[in-house]
């Protein structure tokens, strides 16, 4: 256990469980101790399935959890979309039902169950460098993670009275099981480490060690933050 198990004992739901960031994030909270009820949209040994943008879907994911103190929402639809003037309109109400819209159903749940307990909690929302800066092709991806960074901090404002803390960590270029044929490109790598202080691309655990810190009990006086896992790419111009 990382820090003499500093989640030793607490219970912490994770959506997105079957992704890259997902999957490290339960490895990482693991050995923190926690208690972890990994969560998916499509049901398998071990993980509940749960279609995030459907609202009664959530809830009763949220009531067959038990008593929660955290919750890691990493569920996201990730990808290109072709560039900005050749976007359908379905395409992005897809992007937003399921970043946006599906977001909201699982903050707004953990938050009541968190109430109705008593004892506060941690959400941890998974955003994106996207909901700050943009890159082609992406337009409905980033207006739904940008809306997301502020419905989060918009719960961390109404619910501090609570005792519950909502925060977000961005990640930048990762390299999970989903995009590794993309970054085995050498060209691709050069491009990165030409723009990311630190060389890229980073690692889905270096996200989930974020996460970790802002689910501890220790942190008391944290809300509303957002840390960039992101190597230092939107530090510099």
């Amino acid at each position: 256990m990382t820090e003499l198990g500093r989640l030793s004992g607490q219970r912490v739901l994770v959506t997105g469980a079957a992704g890259g960031i997902g999957a490290a994030a339960i490895t990482r909270l693991t050995q923190d101790g926690a208690d972890i009820v990994p969560t998916d949209v499509v049901t398998t040994a071990g993980m509940r399935g749960c279609d995030i943008t459907e609202r009664n879907a959530v809830d009763a994911m949220m009531a067959a959890a038990g008593p929660l103190w955290g919750v890691v929402h990493a569920a996201a639809l990730c990808g290109g979309s072709g560039s900005f003037e050749t976007v359908a309109s379905p395409d992005f109400a897809r992007y937003v039902e399921v970043n946006l819209q599906g977001a909201f159903n699982v903050i707004q749940s953990a938050a009541r169950a968190m109430i109705a307990g008593g004892k506060g909690g941690r959400i941890v929302v998974v955003g994106s460098v996207n909901a700050l800066v943009a890159e082609p092709g992406a337009a409905p991806y980033a207006a739904a993670k940008g809306g997301l960074r502020m419905l989060a901090r918009a719960a961390a404002v109404d619910l501090a009275r609570h005792g519950i803390a909502v925060s977000l960590v961005h990640p930048g270029p990762i390299e999970v099981p989903r995009n590794a044929d993309l970054f085995a490109s050498p060209a691709l790598r050069e491009a990165f480490a030409a723009r990311i202080p630190m060389g890229g691309p980073g690692t889905p655990e270096a996200v989930a060690a974020a996460i970790s810190y802002l689910l501890d009990p220790a942190a008391t006086y944290t809300t509303g933050a957002e840390i960039m896992v992101d190597g230092g790419a939107t530090a510099r111009f």
